[in-house]
């Protein structure tokens, strides 16, 4: 149990790559005129929300993809959390609830400048042990709100205020912590094809963080490009800032002349992890007993590399 646990974790810091390509369903929740639509429309910069001191203004879920930093937030504005005999805006709350179930992170915004309500509490023991951060909003007013008491139910608190456009700095750098790019060290890249290459040149240079590859992909794409890149050959290991990588072969093509395909070992936190890359299977893997790997990530996509039946090999 405990090795499944650190395995987990290893593997979770992972979805910072996945963050950075593809984006963050994220979805902005709290009971009614806490200014979440005034925060949606900040973060969009227009007016995508609907804004007024009425109750029950945003009644259906209001969308909209918007980079915060180096992270891709594809929001989702929803309708204030309460009870409410209004059937239409009851529609709207059930979607809002759904839509915060759904979302990998949650943004939970509080009013600042008034006590704390039933409906927040109960907000935030729904999200408890959830990826969310707690914004602490219209801190162009005086602070009433219990802020220690927010600050122990959610790992992470963010005071702004979405009305003068203030604290956004704040909240980008949580967004940061919580979904791992601030601790993006390596991008590793196991052959030189389009959808492998992908987006890794920007995401090296929004980041700083280190290429991993071969020798010959770094001198073809990395270095001419000016981004920091690690090239080395089948076999050789390199010391990282987590732990270490030894380079593995692969048997597919490169997309780099000359250049070939490779696979990763990636030793961190005391465990190991088996990135095969694309790969057909071959008797190299049973050297991989020696290695004592804890983890692998292996191909399953058949014809173009090995398919189930020999992964499960």
């Amino acid at each position: 149990e405990e090795s499944s646990a650190a395995i987990r974790a290893l593997l979770s810091t992972f979805d910072a790559g996945r963050v950075l390509r593809e984006g963050i369903d994220t979805a902005i929740v709290g009971r009614p005129n806490v200014g979440k639509s005034t925060l949606m429309n900040l973060l969009a910069g227009c007016e995508r929300s609907i804004v007024t001191d009425i109750a029950g203004t945003t009644r259906d879920v209001v969308e909209e993809t918007v980079r915060l930093g180096d992270v891709t937030l594809r929001l989702a504005d929803t309708a204030g959390l309460r009870d409410t005999a209004d059937v239409v805006e009851n529609v709207g709350v059930s979607r809002a609830r759904a839509r915060m179930e759904q979302a990998a992170l949650v943004l939970a915004v509080f009013d600042g400048s008034e006590p704390l309500t039933e409906e927040d509490r109960a907000l935030a023991d729904r999200l408890a042990g959830r990826p969310a951060i707690a914004i602490i909003n219209k801190a162009d007013k005086p602070l009433i709100i219990d802020r220690e008491w927010v600050s122990a139910h959610f790992a992470h608190t963010v005071t702004l205020s979405a009305k003068a456009e203030e604290g956004v700095d704040a909240l980008t750098a949580a967004v940061a912590t919580v979904t791992g790019v601030e601790r993006l060290d390596a991008v590793f890249v196991t052959h030189g094809h389009g959808d492998h290459i992908g987006d890794s040149v920007e995401i090296a240079e929004r980041t700083g963080a280190t290429v991993f590859c071969t020798v010959d992909l770094a001198g073809a794409v990395y270095k001419p490009a000016g981004v920091k890149a690690m090239g080395g050959n089948l076999g050789g290991t390199a010391p990282m800032p987590f732990g270490s990588v030894k380079i593995f072969p692969a048997i597919h093509g490169s997309g780099v002349a000359g250049g070939l395909a490779c696979g990763f070992i990636i030793e961190m936190g005391g465990k190991k992890i088996y990135h095969a890359g694309d790969t057909a299977l071959m008797a190299d893997m049973a050297l991989l007993e020696e290695e004592s790997i804890d983890a692998a990530l292996l191909p399953i996509g058949d014809f173009y590399t090995m398919g189930p039946k020999d992964a499960l090999r």
